[in-house]
């Protein structure tokens, strides 16, 4: 299963615009081809989208991510975003698969967003390997995958759990020793989206506002 990551900036008041596009292309016979699942996420104004599909395929991706129908409610992320298709994708850095699930698409994610540094990409990943590699927290808080995206300057950290409880899952396990140090080693690289609103940890992560899975 391969996943992508589609950036832009949700303009104000938009998001039932936006889930009513999707539900209409969705609803469609050729809307989801080669799709898996899609998940939308809003967080401070950023639009994530998130799309598990069976081919690395770009043009499919942009096709079904950034359609004419979205342009009067999803911009652009900053003027330094291109206008080319591959533009709008977010670079996955960073991937790792703890215990086998069935079906991959019907996991429930949970997202964070922040701020990284370009040059920082290549350490933040080593820090990731070794600690799922080194370490059994990762299983033991029940993450079945692992994913990091960039683009322009921000960082989405990607985690999948076989239920719906991985918001809690990952406040359970911020005691653990193990999950203290890691967040200490990221601590020169990965830096809060907006440090004046921000109150604790929980405030780095993405309300996901629309969802859709291919039919069992």
């Amino acid at each position: 299963m391969h996943s992508s990551v589609i950036v832009g900036r949700l303009k104000p008041g938009s998001t039932e615009d936006v889930v009513g596009a999707f539900a209409k292309l969705d609803g469609a016979p050729s809307g989801t081809r080669k799709l898996l699942r899609r998940q939308l996420f809003a967080y401070k104004g950023v639009y994530i989208h998130l799309q598990d599909h069976t081919e690395d395929n770009l043009t499919e991706v942009v096709e079904h991510g950034a359609g004419a129908a979205l342009a009067p409610f999803v911009d652009a992320y900053g003027p330094a975003a291109g206008t080319a298709p591959s533009d709008l994708v977010a670079t996955r850095f960073y991937e790792w698969h703890g215990q086998p699930v069935t079906d991959e698409h019907r996991m429930y994610s949970t997202m964070i967003v922040a701020r990284l540094d370009p040059a920082d990409i290549g350490t933040v990943a080593k820090l990731f390997g070794d600690f799922d590699s080194g370490t059994e927290l990762p299983h033991t808080m029940g993450t079945r995958r692992r994913q990091l995206f960039a683009y322009n300057g921000l960082y989405f950290h990607i985690q999948d759990f076989e239920s719906d409880n991985g918001g809690r899952l990952i406040e359970q396990a911020k005691s653990d020793p193990r999950f203290v140090q890691i967040q200490k080693d990221l601590l020169p690289y990965i830096h809060v989206f907006d440090p004046e609103t921000w109150r604790s940890p929980s405030d780095a992560m993405a309300q996901r506002f629309y969802t859709w899975q291919v039919a069992a």
